[in-house]
């Protein structure tokens, strides 16, 4: 179910979640338990739980991470350390709920925090 839009000028967050392609987190159930699941599904699927209004995940075509070398990823391949990208947008509260509930998950991220305060239209 979609919720309203929310009325101009409300304010909102947007959190930028950075990290390396290959990342994987403990699965729960069968193979995955094995194998892990991407970080960044479980992201989305844990924003998605907790009804973040918008989530992405952005294809990064070439870029990257803390310094290490620069990465040029392909549609049918990217290499492991290849940078990602996953980015929410909601309100101040829901963005900080977000944080507060999934810190396990975001043990291998860089995170970028930025209010629409701060943002000129």
């Amino acid at each position: 179910m979609k919720r309203p839009t929310p009325p101009p000028h409300t304010p909102y967050t947007v959190l930028r979640l950075y990290f390396e392609h290959g990342t994987h987190v403990a699965g729960r159930q069968g193979w995955r338990r094995l194998l892990g699941q991407p970080l960044a599904h479980e992201l989305l699927k844990a924003a998605k739980a907790l009804g973040i209004e918008q989530a992405l995940s952005f294809n990064v075509t070439a870029g990257y991470l803390r310094g290490d070398a620069l990465h040029h990823g392909h549609h049918e391949h990217l290499p492991v350390k290849h940078p990602q990208c996953v980015e929410l947008i909601d309100s101040p509260d829901q963005i900080a709920r977000f944080l507060e509930q999934n810190q396990p998950l975001l043990a291998q991220v860089r995170v970028l925090l930025r209010e629409s305060g701060s943002v000129e239209h």
